[in-house]
């Protein structure tokens, strides 16, 4: 299938609709999500909250690019909209949620459980889209599943994560790397002796070490 569609001028490339459409996607179940979890008024509009996690990753994620390429700032300025800054870049985004989350708990009082909750969803709300754009190109049973999986997921936030607390999430968290990893095994993107593999272990390995300190200390506290 053509991955292109032209309108007028435009040649518009079908996955980034998909893209769109995840980002979309996101907003809404944060919507209903905040709905079914929270008993009280939240402090902003979630999907207001979900569009500034999405601005400020992209924002990093793109700019990025010019660590990369510091000469294309004044050369080819407008590459950052055809680029982007790989995994540095990635991670950069990441560090800035963290630092955009930091101030809406200390300005709007929106407590880290909630918010890693949100961004959870949207994560797998979006891999749900992005995956979903190889049947552009044709059926694959592993994508599929993966794709329902994610779906199910999402599923199980609504149902079980009440009340938000921060064991829960990290639970939720550690489901979502064991599914990932999974995936990429089974489509050979990742083998089980790389670096990225090894790095998903130990963040699994870190989400499991928390899940028990904070468990200790709510023992504690009782």
């Amino acid at each position: 299938m053509n991955d292109l569609i032209q309108i007028g001028p435009l040649n518009i490339f079908v996955p980034y609709l998909f893209y769109i459409a995840g980002i979309v996607a996101s907003l809404v179940v944060a919507h209903f999500l905040i709905k079914r979890l929270i008993n009280y008024d939240f402090p902003k509009k979630p999907a207001d909250l979900m569009i500034e996690y999405w601005i400020v990753f992209i924002v990093i994620w793109k700019l990025s690019y010019f660590i990369n390429y510091p000469r294309n700032i004044l050369n080819n300025p407008l590459a950052v909209i055809y680029f982007d800054g790989g995994t540095l870049g990635l991670l950069l985004g990441v560090i800035g949620i963290v630092i955009f989350g930091y101030f809406q708990l200390k300005r709007h009082n929106i407590t880290i459980p909630i918010q890693l909750l949100l961004i959870l969803q949207a994560t797998f709300v979006f891999i749900s889209f992005d995956q979903a754009t190889s049947f552009l190109y044709g059926f694959d049973l592993y994508i599929f599943i993966e794709v329902v999986s994610y779906i199910v997921l999402v599923g199980i936030l609504f149902r079980l994560v009440k009340p938000v607390t921060l064991i829960k999430v990290f639970q939720a968290y550690r489901w979502f790397v064991i599914t990932w990893t999974l995936f990429r095994v089974l489509q050979n993107e990742i083998h089980l002796y790389t670096d990225t593999l090894i790095i998903v272990l130990l963040l699994a390995v870190l989400t499991i070490v928390l899940e028990w300190y904070l468990n200790q200390k709510v023992k504690g506290e009782n």
